[in-house]
C-alpha cells in the first residue's frame, strides 16, 4: 500500500514539475543575422501552422522583448495552438521595394511551449539566400573568414618572436669557450 501511494505521489509531482503546455499556447521565436553588406531593407517570416497562415514582420529595432536594437539579429515571433511541423517562408525585401524568398522549409518543432527557428542570410553569387541556424549571432558570424589571414598572420608572428626569444635566451645561458 505504502510503495502504490509513493508511487502516485512521484506521478503527481512530476506531472505537476513538468511545465508542458495546459494553455494549448506554443510560442515560435523566428530570428534572422543580416551581415552589414546586406542590402535588404526588411524581413518577413510566412508561417503555415495547421491550415492557418501568418505573416510576421522581423524586427532589429529593440521593440521586442528580446532584441537588441541595429546588431543585425531580425527577431520575430507567433502563439498559436502548437503543430509538431509548420512550413515557413522567409522573405527579404530589397531596397526597391520587390519580396525575394529567402528560404522554404518545413521545420520541426520540438518543445511544446517555446520553439527557436534561425537563419543566417547571405549573399551568395550576386543572390540573397538564407540558411539555417540553431540561433543567430549579431554579425553574421559566417563572416569570420574575412579576418582569418589577419589572425592566421598574427599567429605566426607571435610563433616566431617566441621562437627567436628563446634562440637568444639559450645562446646567452652558454659559456664561451
Amino acid at each position: 500500500m505504502m510503495y502504490l501511494f509513493l508511487s502516485l505521489l512521484l506521478f503527481v509531482s512530476d506531472a505537476l514539475a513538468s511545465p508542458g503546455n495546459a494553455g494549448g499556447d506554443h510560442l515560435i521565436e523566428f530570428q534572422a543575422s543580416l551581415s552589414e553588406r546586406t542590402s535588404l531593407s526588411g524581413l518577413t517570416v510566412e508561417v503555415v501552422r495547421l491550415g492557418s497562415t501568418k505573416r510576421i514582420a522581423l524586427t532589429d529595432d529593440g521593440r521586442t522583448l528580446k532584441d537588441v536594437p541595429y546588431d543585425g539579429v531580425w527577431v520575430g515571433s507567433d502563439v498559436g495552438a502548437y503543430s509538431r511541423t509548420i512550413t515557413v517562408r522567409l522573405y527579404g525585401q530589397q531596397p526597391t521595394g520587390e519580396q525575394v524568398l529567402l528560404y522554404s522549409g518545413v521545420e520541426r518543432t520540438d518543445s511544446d511551449d517555446v520553439a527557436t527557428i534561425g537563419w543566417r542570410v547571405n549573399n551568395v553569387h550576386e543572390q540573397y539566400t538564407a540558411f539555417r541556424a540553431p540561433t543567430s549571432y549579431p554579425g553574421n558570424v559566417s563572416e569570420i573568414h574575412v579576418g582569418l589571414p589577419l589572425i592566421t598572420a598574427f599567429g605566426w608572428g607571435l610563433f616566431v618572436l617566441c621562437y627567436v626569444g628563446l634562440l637568444i635566451r639559450s645562446t646567452r645561458r652558454e659559456p664561451s669557450p
